[in-house]
Parts: structure tokens; C-alpha cells; sequence
């Protein structure tokens, strides 16, 4: 859910029932968890989580998934 106005930036996601605040700006490879409500603008390149939603880590790899998923032949 994104209240108006909000500005989100590039390779962001945003994941199941993640409710984000009106005017709040979101930058480039963010991953947003599910279920985080988003009061306050969020850097680039870090992970949000929780209620209310805080940074807990770098996105050092800019992707949802730090490993590729092997394909069964």
C-alpha cells in the first residue's frame, strides 16, 4: 500500500501487505519486508523491516536474492 506522493526508486521491492506513509521517499535497491509500515524516507541500497519499519542492514548485493537459484535439469 503507498499513500500519495511517495517517490520510490529504481530495483526497489516491495514485499506483501508493506504499508508505506504519504510523502515518504524510497531510494534506489531497497528492499522494503513484508508486513513493514514505512513512516520515515528510506536510503539507498539498505533493507527496511518491522512496524515501525528501521533499516537492519546494507543491500551490499542490490538484489532480492544473494544467490542464484539452481535449476534442476
Amino acid at each position: 500500500m503507498l499513500g500519495g506522493n511517495c517517490k520510490i526508486g529504481n530495483d526497489v521491492f516491495i514485499v506483501l501487505n508493506a504499508c508505506i506513509k504519504e510523502n515518504t521517499h524510497i531510494g534506489n535497491n531497497v528492499i522494503i519486508s513484508m508486513g513493514a509500515v514505512v513512516f520515515n524516507d528510506i536510503k539507498e541500497n539498505v533493507i527496511a523491516l518491522g512496524n515501525p519499519a528501521r533499516v537492519m542492514r546494507n543491500n551490499e548485493d542490490k538484489k532480492i536474492f544473494p544467490h542464484p537459484i539452481a535449476k534442476s535439469e
